[in-house]
């Protein structure tokens, strides 16, 4: 059985995470301490895919609508539901720090397999971290006040987001030098990120899941409705346009968060109780990616 085959693939190990998270919550506590270094490796890895020389700013418009639809529809759209329907003052902090986030660097991996536009997709990502690293600052300050100190707020987006990008430009010039990493490195490292981070906020907060269940419905359905909600709207209004790959790129922009990067910066400053939103996060966009894939796929 060849093993690299099972950890590139990403819906069975989602779905042995959340299992396990479940089922053998036990060994999740003892774990946590793992979860800040698999955020920053698994972003590491992730914003690999960033190569400066390869972009071309020729279609610069597009890709600002794309950072604008990302930052003010989708993030507003978080913040909004968020205060109105979330009463639990830690997870309505965590929906809203993850309204704050730039867009998903899992973006760039989708829009290779749907075969969209990558350079306006990669230039309107490098926009989206650019604008996140002057909004969030403000925008913590603003929702938060006394809870953050503005130094907290800079330590922690150096943490989340400036050193990932730094390890990414050591690991694309050591295997430019090397050749060290094997072809399925990234995907495979994403993987098995992504699936302690699920054993970790589940198995962590499993109580709650089993015991207040009904104090997360509405997070469930916010969650529910940005993510396959939002996206049916967006491909609804653009299907009558000639430009598919176009339309896919509104399609992620308008739906997809860094949840990785908000779950960091909501540890850091809430604690790991506050990530249970980010459990559910994790949870719904395994089964959007998979419903995206078929959805944007068979409709060009």
């Amino acid at each position: 059985m060849n093993i690299s085959k099972i950890l590139k693939n990403t819906n069975l190990i989602f779905g042995i995470a959340i299992a396990l998270g479940f089922l053998v919550p036990v060994y999740a506590d003892n774990l946590k301490f793992l979860l800040i270094p698999a955020l920053i490796t698994m972003m590491s890895f992730s914003l690999i895919n960033f190569k400066f020389s390869e972009l071309d700013f020729s279609n610069l418009k597009q890709a600002l609508i794309l950072t604008t639809l990302n930052t003010f529809l989708l993030g507003g759209l978080y913040i909004i539901l968020a205060c109105l329907f979330v009463e639990n003052t830690i997870y309505r902090n965590a929906v809203i720090v993850l309204g704050l986030m730039p867009p998903a660097v899992g973006i760039i991996s989708l829009i290779f397999i749907l075969k969209a536009d990558v350079n306006t997709g990669f230039i309107a990502e490098l926009i989206g971290y650019i604008a996140s690293i002057l909004i969030i600052p403000g925008a913590t300050l603003l929702f938060f006040g006394e809870a953050v100190t503005i130094a907290k707020i800079f330590k922690i987006l150096l943490l989340v987001i400036v050193v990932p990008f730094f390890i990414s430009r050591i690991i694309i010039y050591v295997n430019n030098k090397k050749r060290c990493l094997p072809k399925d490195t990234t995907e495979i490292i994403v993987n098995l990120c992504y699936g302690l981070l699920f054993y970790i906020t589940i198995g962590v907060n499993i109580d709650v899941f089993l015991n207040n269940f009904m104090e997360l419905f509405n997070i469930i359905l916010i969650l529910l409705f940005l993510r396959f909600g939002l996206g049916l709207i967006i491909y609804g209004a653009l299907k009558n346009k000639k430009n598919a790959s176009l339309n896919t790129l509104y399609v992620l922009f308008g739906t997809f968060k860094n949840g990785s990067a908000g779950m960091a910066i909501t540890v850091l400053l809430f604690g790991i109780r506050a990530t249970v939103p980010y459990a559910i996060f994790s949870i719904v966009a395994s089964f959007y990616i998979v419903f995206l894939r078929w959805l944007l796929d068979t409709k060009k």
